[in-house]
């Protein structure tokens, strides 16, 4: 009976009757390690995977039938890895001014928080020292 108004007062939640602690521990891990992949992940290394693959199928899909196509081949290889090493260097610009922005955030942030708190502080001292000073004047 005292369980039962436990429940109704909202003091326990309630579980299914699938719930299982063990369960719901490994989803939270596995949802922090999706949260890290997609902040590891970028699209320079999204774009050199996608070069990779593509020249591995193209190279067991088309027959070559002369060295010019060799050439032209290794020729577009390296103007793609071209293109990842622009990317990275991007990213990496980029990177550096997120971070410095985001800095400065936070120091914004930390400062209002320093102004809410004086200003609170303030606020909450003000009717005491109306007090003193109505004392003074008596």
């Amino acid at each position: 009976m005292a369980k039962l108004e436990e429940e109704q007062e909202g003091v326990r939640r309630r579980r299914g009757h699938f719930f299982n602690q063990d369960m719901a521990d490994h989803m939270k891990e596995a949802a922090e390690a999706r949260q890290d992949f997609a902040r590891m992940v970028t699209f320079s290394d999204i774009w050199l995977l996608g070069t990779i693959i593509f020249f591995s199928i193209l190279g067991n899909v088309r027959r070559v039938k002369s060295h010019s196509e060799v050439y032209f081949g290794i020729f577009l290889f390296c103007c793609s890895f071209g293109v990842y090493l622009l990317i990275k260097e991007w990213e990496r610009r980029n990177e550096e001014e997120w971070k410095r922005q985001e800095a400065e955030e936070e120091e914004w942030f930390r400062q209002e928080e320093e102004d809410r708190l004086a200003a609170a502080a303030a606020a909450a001292a003000l009717p005491m020292l109306m007090t003193q000073m109505s004392l003074v004047v008596r």
